[in-house]
């Protein structure tokens, strides 16, 4: 009777560490070795599919929690929840079978909403908008059932920044692109993301022979002089040693504006609350960049830049 009750508490056992799994990953979302890790993943079979739970492992909060048809986390079919390091939802939304449906809502860091699509099959349906942080609209886009959609975007200070036509996310037909000033930066027209024709104009009204070359946000004097600045402004906490390795990479999102300002940026990928406030420290007191450009004018953009410290 004891050896069948062993064997019986065996079997269990065996099955409940079958019915679960973890993993750890780096900054990078590499699987790594718990010393490296920074995000603790773990996979639960249900009756409903298999639940995946992601953690932050500096501040020990959930990062997502979503529901899969498989243990490898490959066909997404449930709802989702993702969330930002301080507790404030990111987005949600549902997947069946690895396509979005219905509504999904995306939130800025401060809570502020982001956007709001309804997806039908996997394709937006209807009308989507977007905000920025500070609540103004930045973007509405409006999909019929034929893949096609129009789509308008404004600047932070509330001047429109584009407008045009897409076929299956694709610019199609005439687009116009504005200057934050309001003056007509680029009239252009596409066939399938393919330039046909194009007009340019610099930001007084004057036409222009060529465009001013595209460009992502760049910090003055590129990544050297990214750099030097960091090496300057960059601190290792006092009072604080590592104890497995000697480096640890707190990553930072922020959005530099069409005027080159850094602005509201955050910390993606959390170490402890002091070594994420001297890498924020970094940003908030970060010179202005070279804004991002394209079509002719300078627009918003994120970054996502990783500030390492060295023990």
């Amino acid at each position: 009777m004891k050896l069948i009750l062993l064997l019986l508490i065996s079997i269990i056992c065996l099955n409940a560490s079958a019915q679960k799994t973890e993993t750890y990953y780096d900054y990078n979302w590499k699987p790594s070795s718990v010393e490296d890790a920074r995000f603790y993943s773990e996979v639960i079979k249900t009756d409903s599919g298999w639940l995946r739970n992601d953690y932050f492992l500096g501040t020990r909060t959930l990062q997502m929690s979503g529901l899969y048809e498989d243990p490898n986390s490959n066909i997404a079919n449930g709802y989702f929840r993702f969330y930002y390091p301080n507790g404030i939802p990111e987005s949600f939304g549902r997947n069946v079978h690895n396509k979005k449906e219905g509504l999904w809502i995306h939130y800025h860091p401060n809570g502020f909403m982001e956007d709001s699509t309804f997806y039908v099959n996997g394709n937006p349906s209807g009308t989507s908008f977007g905000w920025y942080s500070n609540g103004y609209l930045a973007d509405s886009i409006v999909y019929n059932n034929d893949g096609t959609a129009v789509e308008v975007d404004w600047y932070t200070n509330g001047s429109p920044s584009a407008a045009g036509r897409l076929k299956n996310d694709t610019l199609n037909g005439p687009w116009l692109f504005f200057h934050n000033n309001g003056k007509v930066a680029a009239r252009e027209s596409y066939e399938m993301g393919v330039l046909k024709s194009a007009e340019y104009y610099d930001e007084s009204g004057k036409q222009e022979d060529k465009p001013e070359s595209d460009r992502e946000a760049t910090f003055p004097g590129g990544k050297g002089g990214w750099n030097n600045y960091v090496n300057k402004r960059l601190y290792f906490p006092p009072g604080y040693q590592l104890v497995n390795g000697d480096m640890v990479t707190v990553v930072v999102v922020a959005t530099i504006d069409e005027e080159g300002n850094v602005v509201n940026p955050y910390v993606k990928v959390p170490f402890n609350k002091t070594f994420d406030y001297v890498a924020l420290s970094v940003f908030r007191k970060c010179p202005k960049w070279l804004p991002a450009i394209s079509h002719n004018r300078a627009h918003t953009e994120t970054i996502s830049q990783p500030v390492t410290f060295s023990n």
